[in-house]
């Protein structure tokens, strides 16, 4: 059974109806948002109810950061806090946890500090005792930052091989089990000789910062993501991680040209979108 996700943050925006659409363009079934304030969840549940001929439900019980809308059966139980929302799910007599995030932002906060809140909400989805997980969001961390990818984080990483090679992290007194991030796609592309290369593709993430008051700044930050648990990272459809730039023919890119009128970029179109693009991925149940 073949699951379609879709993660955005809309930045506070009613962008209901371009939710509609896309859900409508990528048949999804799982929609997670963030900073969703002004989306009218009952109107998305009743489109998408209407077209596909099959029950979405909100799973959005108060004004948290998180809101979720799906078709998913056999709906356990909804758990929230301030930054994070919940849901398990029992589907082909398996119990599935669905984490969507929303994590603290560079602003205002030390790099460790983040690192740590991350370990922290690993703590707390790994007290339901769920073995399989999917956890989605905005992490407002890169792939490869510390809170990802460090064990005192969400420790997750790229490779399957080395998950099922070595399940458990050991670092000094500490034992933690793998996250697999699929993510990590994006940079890179598969050639049909199954041979990788590295490939800087457009866009390079789902976030552009253009400041130049940071020494070392890559300007597209990866920040929305999907972790896959060990135990349902084989579940993950390959390569169905996709970052969405267009619904129905009209971008969520802008044009932006330089000061000297010589070249021009594509960035995120906060102004009538978000200043985040939004990310889909298929799991296999």
């Amino acid at each position: 059974m073949k699951k379609k996700f879709l993660f955005w943050n809309v930045k506070k925006n009613n962008l209901s109806d371009t939710i509609i659409n896309l859900a409508k363009k990528e048949v999804i079934d799982v929609i997670v948002l963030a900073e969703a304030d002004s989306i009218e969840d009952t109107y998305i549940e009743k489109e998408l109810t209407k077209h596909f001929r099959t029950n979405y439900n909100s799973r959005y019980i108060s004004g948290q950061k998180i809101m979720m809308i799906d078709n998913l059966p056999g709906i356990k139980k909804t758990n929230e806090d301030e930054r994070a929302s919940s849901c398990l799910y029992s589907i082909n007599g398996q119990e599935i946890l669905v984490v969507g995030v929303h994590l603290r932002s560079k602003k205002g906060y030390e790099a460790e500090d983040l690192y740590d809140f991350a370990g922290q909400h690993r703590q707390l989805i790994d007290r339901y005792g769920i073995k399989k997980v999917i956890i989605t969001g905005d992490f407002n961390m890169a792939p490869y930052e510390k809170g990802i990818m460090g064990i005192t984080g969400f420790n997750a990483i790229m490779s399957k091989e080395e998950i099922r090679y070595n399940p458990i992290r050991t670092f000094g007194y500490m034992k933690k089990s793998f996250y697999f991030n699929p993510s990590w796609d994006v940079y890179s592309s598969y050639l049909p000789h199954k041979t990788y290369t590295y490939s800087l593709a457009s866009p390079l993430g789902t976030y552009h910062f253009s400041s130049n008051s940071k020494a070392v700044n890559p300007y597209w930050h990866l920040l929305d993501q999907v972790l896959i648990s060990a135990q349902l990272m084989d579940s993950y459809v390959d390569k169905s991680f996709k970052i969405i730039t267009e619904v129905d023919s009209k971008e969520l890119l802008r044009v932006q040209e330089n000061i000297h009128k010589t070249s021009k970029r594509r960035i995120p179109d906060c102004d009538n979108y978000s200043d985040h693009l939004p990310i889909t991925f298929e799991i296999d149940f």
